[in-house]
């Protein structure tokens, strides 16, 4: 099931499925979210729940058992239930039942994801809350998508993935196979500003570590758009929250 929330300068629509924005488009009818073409990335905007990134042998170990667990977790592949969805915000929750106990997790959690637009800023807010007595040990991240070039009057050098002030990240080798090796590198140093290019991620991420948490990123297209956010470093690297789209 899908719910849309719009304003007069966005239209979101969210699935229950996974939680996950499909659909963001601007007062121009433009689409600005990746639209799942399978033959390159089948998703939009998934969120990475309770862990994110690959797990080693694809296992981990609770309560004296091993679980078996695929990449980012398994919260963008269930169905969410819809809270709400009117006015501005749409909000889904995903509680641990007794099904995802016995086969993917063994702790209690409820998980609340909350959109919400405010003129042309989405803010998308995950909330983790433990209904137990038991220690609560997670990962969190966003993963959205972006269809670059928004429109036909630019190319992908008209982007940039902006720092809110001059940034040196040191970059976390998880190549080839999405696991920590050991080995880091500076890619950038005192840069602001990282000009996206069509083969800039030619070896699928960056893992940076070394920012400051809790300052904001942005993504700018120079004169049309920027897109805000905040960042969440989580075990096996930097996830970044995206918080808001400008049209």
């Amino acid at each position: 099931m899908q719910a849309t929330i719009h304003n007069e300068f966005l239209t979101l629509t969210v699935d229950t499925h996974g939680a996950e924005a499909v659909s963001l488009k601007n007062a121009a009818g433009e689409e600005m979210l990746w639209q799942a073409d399978p033959a390159i990335w089948k998703r939009h905007a998934p969120i990475l729940f309770p862990w994110t990134g690959k797990l080693v042998d694809g296992t981990f170990a609770a309560k004296g058992k091993t679980w078996k667990g695929g990449q980012h977790g398994f919260a963008r592949d269930l169905e969410h239930t819809l809270l709400r969805a009117e006015g501005d915000t749409i909000q889904l929750e995903l509680r641990a039942d007794d099904a995802i106990k016995a086969e993917r997790f063994p702790y209690d959690f409820v998980l609340t994801s909350t959109f919400r637009l405010e003129g042309k800023t989405v803010h998308h807010t995950l909330q983790v809350t433990n209904p137990g007595t038991e220690e609560l040990r997670f990962g969190i991240g966003f993963h959205p998508a972006f269809n670059v070039p928004f429109d036909e009057k630019h190319t992908t050098t008209d982007y940039e993935f902006r720092f809110d002030r001059p940034e040196s990240p040191v970059i976390l080798d998880a190549s080839p196979n999405g696991l920590l090796s050991g080995k880091s590198y500076y890619q950038w140093k005192n840069q602001q500003a990282i000009q996206l290019t069509d083969d800039l991620f030619a070896n699928d991420s960056f893992c940076m570590a070394g920012l400051r948490i809790g300052k904001k990123f942005g993504t700018k297209l120079s004169g049309k758009a920027s897109i805000l956010g905040g960042v969440i470093l989580i075990g096996i690297g930097l996830e970044i929250f995206i918080s808001g789209m400008m049209g």
